[in-house]
């Protein structure tokens, strides 16, 4: 498909509104990208963190109750870079079969960082493979997903602004290709749990900042495989998915399904780099345009870290009881919705445990009071009662942990989706 003429009046024009930011900007843009750029030289060293030994993890991540995923190598640096330069944290460094684990402290908490092996969601190495290694080491209580964006109006918004998402979007999962373009057949989306967003809600500061560097922005945001940078790729899904969209990106969606099937809150927060246009024609140099692009990458992941700042200052922030939903489709939704045997159980589970050990009692003390002789009919009749009690046993276990038996059956649904998805 040709670019047509409006479609290449639109990429000269979003480089020189790119251009002029960049020029107004480039004290801040450069001294974010020093902040990658002595990561990218020195700080990628094993030597760079304290090295733990692989038998300690477990004990580390029983303390660290939020875990931040980023997906580049920008993202990362400046994070290690910004917290030891601003905050003078030592980062600590265990590397566990395929996934490296970065502990240190931000404000009031202890913070665990995994960097995906690559960008993207269903890819190897990708939020959503990398999170599910994780998750076989540790449940944390939040993740959030920290790096850039693609922004959608540079009339409304400007470059280094922040996007919290209040609902993400897939424009790459239920499509259907037409002459028309971009249809999607089938809705696939993720809200955030209520727990995160009553939190987000009551930091308003976090919510609402605005200073000459960046605004916040609430919204919902587009997730896919696919880089974006042509314009009619760009319109296509918006075009899609027709929904008030402030900002793309290629994480969201693999973070969300594997947080949702665990019941863990999350949230993807990310600065605004570009607007999905002309990301290579920034300079006719390729040294000057890499540089351009990683540095406004770097100013935006800044501005994300000076943001979420607000978020650690009150050590009981995200404490309290969260609010998990077992992630089924609508058959498996009802069946626990509407069964009478769970809720019966769970109205009354404290008399059945009262009845029960009464019950051994009264035929324990019956035994000693009449000196019962062990016979043949005696030695049956505790064979069945001691069958019977282990049946019950049985069952109340089942019951006292449905909702992770049919998590885990959830968990394996979903995959099982998720391939027939990829095929």
């Amino acid at each position: 498909m040709r670019i047509t003429k409006k479609q290449k009046i639109e990429i000269e024009e979003t480089k020189k509104e790119v251009d002029k930011f960049y020029n107004e900007h480039e004290s801040d843009i450069k001294k974010s990208y020093r902040f990658y750029l002595d990561y990218k030289t020195h700080g990628f060293r094993v030597d760079s963190y304290k090295k733990l030994d692989e038998k300690c993890l477990k004990e580390k991540l029983k303390n660290n109750p939020i875990l931040i995923l980023t997906a580049n190598a920008v993202e990362t640096g400046v994070l290690h870079k910004w917290l030891k330069a601003e905050k003078e944290q030592s980062i600590e460094m265990v590397i566990h079969g395929s996934i490296t684990y970065y502990f240190f402290r931000w404000q009031e908490y202890d913070v665990v960082n995994v960097w995906a092996g690559t960008t993207g969601s269903n890819t190897e190495g990708g939020s959503s493979w990398t999170l599910r290694k994780v998750f076989e080491d540790y449940t944390p209580r939040l993740v959030l997903s920290l790096g850039v964006a693609f922004g959608i109006n540079p009339d409304e918004q400007k470059l280094g602004d922040v996007l919290v998402s209040k609902k993400i979007y897939s424009y790459d999962k239920g499509i259907k290709l037409t002459n028309n373009g971009l249809e999607i057949k089938n809705e696939h989306s993720f809200k955030i749990n209520p727990w995160i967003g009553e939190r987000l809600r009551q930091r308003h500061d976090f919510m609402s900042k605005e200073d000459k560097r960046f605004e916040t922005r609430y919204g919902s945001i587009v997730t896919g495989e696919a880089v974006v940078d042509d314009p009619r790729a760009k319109q296509a899904i918006l075009k899609a998915v027709s929904k008030d969209i402030i900002g793309g990106e290629m994480e969201a969606y693999g973070m969300f399904g594997e947080c949702q099937n665990k019941g863990i809150p999350c949230v993807t927060i990310k600065g605004i780099c570009d607007w999905g246009v002309g990301k290579n024609i920034l300079s006719e140099d390729s040294e000057i345009n890499d540089e351009m692009k990683d540095g406004l990458q770097a100013y935006a992941m800044e501005n994300v870290i000076i943001n979420c700042d607000l978020l650690f200052e009150e050590g009981n922030f995200f404490s309290g009881s969260i609010e998990r939903t077992v992630p089924v489709d609508s058959k498996l939704r009802k069946y626990i919705d509407e069964n009478k045997v769970i809720k019966l159980f769970e109205k009354y589970k404290q008399i059945l445990y009262f009845t029960v050990f009464s019950f051994f009692i009264i035929f324990s003390s019956y035994q000693l009071a009449d000196d019962i002789r062990f016979n043949t009919y005696a030695i049956i009749l505790l064979v069945v009662f001691i069958l019977l009690a282990l049946c019950f046993a049985g069952s109340v276990f089942l019951l006292m942990n449905y909702k992770e038996i049919l998590r885990k059956l959830v968990d394996e649904i979903n995959d099982l989706k998720r391939e027939n998805e990829n095929k």
